[in-house]
């Protein structure tokens, strides 16, 4: 079979350090690598917390962080202690974004904080901070998560049916928004430094971010006064009608959401009751909001009576948006998922596919490391395993003098496209003890 390489990402020739853990940075992180940057994510000695959140797991990563940090290579070192901090250091000295979620103050503590340090060291580097409440402010030293973060901005209390209690979204949805506002900005200060030459500070916040997405309720309550404040509606949408999920045959359920009067004449078209088009109460938005009850009380009996992915399909072709409420599994396996390739399944991975193709590298160590020339040895280790298929079974020899005891994962996995679609195969860095103070790396060969 012939394989044939993917075409370079859009960042290629980026190089992106990562000290974040947990959701919101690495989600963002994660998604320069899909564009093609190269990532070097700093984990703490005992690894992203996310990497024991489970099960399950595949191998000896769970599912949550190989979710969130595909297209990484992975070391792990103490930067409490200078030695890791100046090995960060020599990381950063020719990267072009830096991204870490520490709680503000953290970096200044450690005497590298943006200001005064890495703007004066690295002024072309962006740097980009991700945190609960942002670097000002009187919660700016608090820490933040998620579900605080939902709670807080409103959201959970919007969330949720008229007659129950707030409710956290399952998503950890103020991660996810925050990681692409991140995102938007990091990209927008790569384009912003090719016409000036300058990096950019870059001040993310969960809560910041969760208020930013309250739309259209926020913009209700702004104009509209307290008259307007938000409450639970369920699946029911304020500002249009009918939009909301139903009842259909044999326990399934459909998704209706019309957003205008067209539409609604082809859905009242499409269940064979025109004429309810034409009824006064309903023949505009307003008048379908005032009159909902008497509208649910038409479609109900008669959406009942359908098979929810069928009728999706006949209302979709009359351009009338519906869709079956599926579970997840469903999901993915719908024949738009397949056709669409959402899915990569390969021997140490399987998720969400990464649409761009482009290469992926997730490079782990299995053991902190804490000498000086860190750097030296890693990028010894990620060179090895590309390379070992031009030099399979070539020996790269490295000294050093500070410890030997130095433990690699071996594992090195990469993604490459064959005939139009990606194959997995892997890259081993196998390391072997030759006397004290020298490490053998090898090009290993696929399993």
């Amino acid at each position: 079979m012939t394989v044939t390489e993917p075409a370079p990402g859009a960042l290629t020739g980026i190089k992106v350090v990562d000290t974040s853990t947990i959701v919101a940075a690495p989600f963002c992180v994660e998604h320069l690598g899909d564009l093609g940057a190269e990532v070097v994510k700093i984990e703490p000695m005992r690894g992203d917390d996310t990497r024991r959140m489970g099960p399950p797991f595949m191998g000896d990563i769970s599912a949550h962080f190989m979710g969130l940090n595909r297209n990484k290579k992975s070391i792990a070192i103490d930067l409490g202690k200078p030695e890791g901090r100046d090995i960060l250091l020599r990381l950063l000295a020719d990267a072009d974004i830096f991204v870490e979620n520490f709680k503000p103050g953290t970096l200044e503590k450690w005497g590298i904080g943006y200001e005064g340090t890495l703007k004066e060291k690295f002024p072309r580097l962006i740097y980009c901070g991700i945190s609960g409440f942002g670097e000002t402010g009187p919660w700016s030293s608090y820490p933040g998560f998620d579900a605080a973060a939902q709670a807080m901005s409103g959201l959970s209390a919007m969330n949720g049916n008229p007659e129950g209690e707030p409710v956290r979204m399952c998503i950890s949805a103020t991660d996810l928004y925050a990681g692409l506002y991140a995102l938007s900005a990091i990209l927008a200060a790569l384009h912003e430094r090719a016409r000036s030459g300058l990096g950019q500070a870059i001040d993310v916040a969960l809560f910041d971010s969760a208020l930013a997405v309250l739309q259209p309720f926020a913009n209700y309550w702004a104009v509209g006064g307290e008259a307007y404040r938000p409450t639970r509606t369920g699946n029911f949408h304020p500002a249009c009608a009918p939009y909301e999920i139903f009842p259909a045959r044999d326990g399934g359920m459909i998704c209706i959401a019309v957003v205008n009067d067209g539409q609604f004449v082809g859905l009242c078209r499409g269940l064979g009751i025109p004429e309810i088009a034409e009824d006064p109460r309903f023949v505009d938005n307003p008048g379908r909001l005032k009159n909902i009850e008497a509208l649910r009380a038409i479609l109900g009996p008669i959406l009942a009576d359908q098979d929810a992915t069928e009728l999706s399909e006949r209302l979709l072709q009359a351009n009338v948006p519906a869709g079956p409420v599926l579970e997840l599994p469903e999901g993915f396996q719908h024949e738009q998922a397949k056709a669409r390739n959402m899915i990569m399944e390969g021997e140490r991975y399987k998720g969400i596919e990464i649409n761009d193709k482009s290469n992926v590298f997730n490079t782990d160590l299995q053991q902190a490391l804490e000498l000086r020339n860190l750097l030296d040895i890693a990028e010894t280790v990620a060179e090895a395993s590309l390379e070992r298929r031009e030099s399979r079974g070539a020996h790269q020899r490295l000294d050093y003098t500070e410890r030997d005891d130095v433990n690699f994962l071996k594992h090195s996995l990469a993604f490459r496209q064959s005939d139009g679609r990606p194959r997995i195969e892997w890259l081993d860095v196998t390391i072997t003890k030759s006397k004290p103070g020298v490490r053998d790396y090898s090009g290993g060969k696929d399993e």
